[in-house]
């Protein structure tokens, strides 16, 4: 290119970052001509120190003319936006908001999708995501309110449906949600061991004998269930028969499996 050209480029290409869209003046640089690359970006950086423009990023660039990133001030948040010099994608943009919360999203370098969001709040609440690089499907989430209470969410790409399990302040499982929206609920004695369950099969209450054995009774239909329940941190629901026989109940599941 020769310095006209250059300039009309530059030029055009800091009118499409002052419309916040540096994603794609970092692609449309990275897939120039080295040379071309260098001088244009060289050019982006003295105009930068030349004139004002409050509706244009300060950008920074690799030694090969690549943006490195880019960072926005306005009077609701500060946003600071980085690139990755291989592939000219974005890799993660982070945001501080004038209340205090900060919010990060990070992206894969090959594929562009987003790979994981991070929300944290004054308060001490949090959302964490996770999503499948090479999709951007939903995988996860965690969320934890300002009392304590965690919820995590994960997704099953192949079938689309989502399982929800809610932990109580002392990290127990106090309630799942599978596929079907069935729920189970948890509830625990003072010393933390399991004691009741609500569920599609009804509510049951944990008892022992005299003899230190343990039976489950349904509150419902009033079958006895010799053993033990216990869920797992995954909200898979446990039952070990006094014989030994194991049997599991994933979230959303009626039948046992095992």
């Amino acid at each position: 290119m020769n310095p006209q050209e250059v300039q009309q480029t530059a030029d055009k290409l800091e009118k499409v970052a002052e419309r916040g869209d540096v994603d794609t003046v970092a692609k449309e640089l990275h897939d120039m001509a080295p040379d071309d690359r260098k001088a244009i970006a060289a050019k982006i950086k003295e105009d930068q120190k030349e004139k004002s423009s409050d509706g244009l990023p300060k950008l920074e660039f690799y030694d090969t003319g690549d943006v490195k990133s880019a960072k926005k001030h306005t009077v609701l948040d500060d946003t600071n936006t980085k690139y990755d010099i291989a592939t000219g994608n974005k890799t993660e943009m982070k945001r501080d908001t004038w209340d205090g919360r900060s919010e990060t999203e990070t992206f894969d370098p090959n594929t562009g999708k987003e790979t994981s969001e991070t929300i944290i709040n004054t308060d001490g609440s949090y959302v964490q995501r996770t999503f499948n690089p090479n999709t951007g499907y939903f995988r996860t989430e965690q969320s934890q309110s300002a009392d304590g209470k965690v919820v995590r969410v994960e997704g099953n790409e192949l079938s689309g449906d989502l399982t929800m399990i809610e932990f109580d302040k002392q990290g127990r499982v106090a309630e799942t949600s599978g596929e079907d929206f069935t729920t189970r609920k948890f509830h625990y004695d003072e010393n933390g061991k399991l004691d009741q369950i609500d569920g599609k099969l009804g509510h049951w209450d944990r008892s022992t004998d005299a003899n230190g054995k343990t039976a489950w009774t349904n509150k419902n239909t009033g079958a006895v269930w010799h053993g033990e329940f216990n869920v797992d941190k995954s909200g898979d629901l446990h039952f070990k028969t006094a014989n030994g026989t194991s049997h599991t109940f994933n979230p959303g599941d009626v039948a046992a499996k095992g």
